[in-house]
């Protein structure tokens, strides 16, 4: 007889929903999510403007509800290991704290006039499908590791990524309107797809970074 099927997969548990709109403030709902003790998402109704600098818990999703007209923050934290913030507007900046692990900034707009866009400590910080739009430095990590995918950043007076540590630039990570180096990375970048001008670089003994339109070797520290 031929063998038996293979059982099926299991369904994917939901993560615990608490809206914004039932409590006083996105730092209210994101208590209530912490409280909880387990992963949680919070919604915040689409087109909404809060005036508020939130932290982001371990384990939970701070998530827009709408892709057309995303809520609007002042700052975001991403305080703590699994955080993430996910299609949002905000306006002065997203910070991660340090050694917080997985932490994750998706489809967001992130604004900071004068100042930096991202900033990270965490352990590890994945930066995917966002745009980082008029800053002093766009992406800046001093800690940790960081990986980048499918951004947009631009109109940045200093550099657009700055990173002590090594980082990762994987597909579709774009640059306009930089006003001193795309990628400074101290440490050098691990991975790149795409990039030409990378792979055509000769070995060097010192780590690469980015300066115009060459790799060039910056000095170790």
């Amino acid at each position: 007889p031929p063998p038996p099927p293979p059982p099926a997969a299991p369904a994917p548990i939901a993560l615990y929903r608490v809206d914004v709109a039932d409590h006083a403030s996105v730092a209210a709902a994101l208590a209530a999510a912490a409280a909880k003790g387990r992963k949680c998402v919070v919604v915040v109704p689409a087109g909404g403007a809060y005036d508020e600098a939130v932290a982001v818990p371990a384990g939970v999703t701070l998530r827009g509800a709408g892709e057309d007209a995303a809520a609007a923050l002042r700052s975001v934290r991403l305080d703590g290991h699994g955080a993430t913030c996910e299609g949002l507007t905000v306006s002065e900046g997203v910070t991660c704290s340090r050694g917080a692990r997985a932490v994750a900034l998706k489809r967001c707009l992130v604004s900071n006039a004068g100042d930096t866009g991202v900033a990270s400590e965490a352990a590890s910080l994945k930066l995917e499908h966002c745009v980082v739009d008029g800053c002093e430095d766009g992406v800046v990590v001093t800690r940790g590791s960081a990986s980048v995918v499918g951004t947009a950043i631009r109109n940045c007076d200093c550099d657009g990524i700055f990173s002590v540590p090594k980082i990762q630039l994987l597909q579709d990570v774009t640059f306009d309107a930089i006003g001193r180096h795309e990628v400074n990375c101290k440490a050098g970048v691990v991975k790149t797809v795409g990039a030409a001008a990378a792979e055509a670089a000769a070995p060097s003994a010192a780590p690469l970074a980015w300066e115009g339109a060459e790799w060039v070797a910056t000095p170790r520290a």
